[in-house]
């Protein structure tokens, strides 16, 4: 595989992230401080549709075995994906000013096609890392420049762009420009994206049928361990997400606070993740795994024991969690890409765009549950907005949010691993014997019982 393809693989999650965490960053603020929705209403309205969001991954996973082209069958899709993507992320931000109830419809409307585009942008580029190379360590380094690429994103948005959104008079156009902007930029990333990379790995198949997709999901137990383990993590990662400016803004001393602490995450996700491939060699990719989920986990339960005005402790704190964070979100894009090979090892049949639309389709769950969590943690502890100050019980939420739930998440995750039955050796043996196949009538029934 050469550099480019690797430079390819991390413009294409760069631009998923420079519309998808975008939104992360600003849809919950905008439904309830700019639109002026109920915080639970919003949070309702992004988890229901989140979970309708998943079962667009499976669509575009089922469309995608089923093409083939000469761009291959992820490319297209890709760049295609990519640039709704970018169009329906500036749709969000139009809520016009009608009634409530009309509010809400169109927040909904909105959102469900953002969903649609990103099925097909990020399921395509999550199916391309097994059609790129059957390499572990290769497949370690797209993961490596996957995990780099989404935190230098975020480190722009929460370093850069979220702090000079504090205070401006006009929060809703403020917030459009931003969405308008990242919106240019991804779609350049998602055309570098698909002029860089190549599928490369040959499959007897070109085109698979909905059953033996199923079967090739049915039959992989790897894979619904890793779907349950990232579901519960997701849960936790995200609601710290949508917590962490709230923590900032009226725990911490405000947007000047939030920018130390969104740099200092970033640095440490990006050094962890670039040293990722160099533990999974040594340790190998589950124990590495489950050592950074408690790892995590630590580093977020000691978050609301922390004093937030006691900084350099926070960051501590915050550099313990980031790394854990960082090292287990990049294993687990590795381990996703085996899976591949696992399933056509056990059924007979590759099919990269069914098996990471299920994977898909657990990270919309989790998405979902923390969105829908977040608004309700919120709402139920007396959360105020725009408030300059926040009641006692709302502060007891915004700690859960940054804390609690999300160590235990990451507690949940490690735990889960314990079922994992997929080890370095045994994914030899399973590309072994699929290279095989090609001069053996499938060869792959007699391992079904192996």
């Amino acid at each position: 595989m050469r550099r480019r393809h690797v430079v390819g693989y991390g413009l294409g999650e760069a631009a998923n992230q420079a519309a998808f965490a975008t939104v992360t960053l600003l849809l919950l603020s905008y439904y309830t401080d700019v639109v002026a929705m109920n915080a639970a209403v919003a949070g309702l309205v992004l988890m229901l549709v989140r979970i309708a969001d998943a079962f667009f991954d499976l669509f575009a996973g089922r469309l995608m075995d089923r093409t083939d082209t000469r761009w291959g069958k992820f490319r297209p899709f890709l760049l295609g994906g990519g640039i709704a993507l970018a169009v329906t992320s500036v749709l969000l931000f139009t809520v016009p000013e009608t009634g409530a109830g009309l509010r809400i419809w169109y927040a909904a409307g909105t959102f469900a096609l953002f969903g649609l585009a990103f099925a097909f942008s990020q399921v395509s580029l999550g199916s391309m890392a097994a059609a790129m190379t059957q390499d572990s360590r290769e497949r370690d380094r797209l993961a490596m420049v996957r995990s780099m690429s989404s935190f230098f994103v975020y480190l722009l948005l929460y370093a850069v762009i979220a702090p000079r959104l504090e205070g401006v008079a006009d929060q809703g156009r403020a917030y459009l420009l931003v969405v308008a902007a990242a919106a240019v930029i991804a779609v350049l990333l998602f055309a570098g994206a698909f002029a860089l990379t190549e599928e490369t790995v040959s499959r007897a198949e070109p085109r698979i049928t909905l059953r033996q997709s199923l079967a090739a999901v049915r039959a992989n137990q790897p894979l619904l361990v890793l779907c349950g383990s990232m579901l519960v993590m997701l849960v936790g990662f995200e609601t710290f997400n949508f917590g962490m400016l709230y923590y900032a803004r009226y725990l911490a001393g405000g947007v000047d606070t939030f920018t130390v602490m969104a740099i200092a995450m970033a640095v440490g996700q990006g050094l962890f993740s670039w040293l990722t491939p160099r533990f999974s060699r040594r340790y190998g990719k589950r124990a590495t795994y489950v050592g950074a989920g408690l790892v995590a986990a630590a580093g977020y339960l000691a978050m609301p024991a922390v004093d937030p005005s006691r900084m350099w402790l926070v960051l501590i704190v915050l550099g313990v969690a980031s790394s854990g964070t960082a090292v287990l979100q990049t294993v687990m894009l590795s381990l996703q890409a085996d899976t591949v090979e696992y399933g056509q090892w056990r059924s007979g049949h590759r099919a990269e765009g069914a098996i990471y639309a299920f994977f898909s389709f657990a990270r919309k769950g989790g998405n979902a549950a923390a969105a829908g969590l977040a608004g309700l943690v919120l709402a139920g502890t007396g959360y105020a907005a725009n408030a300059a100050v926040q009641p006692t019980g709302a502060e007891g939420g915004i700690l859960a949010l940054v804390g609690l739930i999300p160590a235990a998440g990451f507690a949940l995750a490690a735990a889960c691993m314990v079922f994992y039955r997929f080890s370095e050796r045994d994914y030899r043996r399973a590309v072994a014997a699929i290279a095989r196949s090609g001069q053996e009538e499938r060869p792959w029934l007699s391992l079904k019982g192996s």
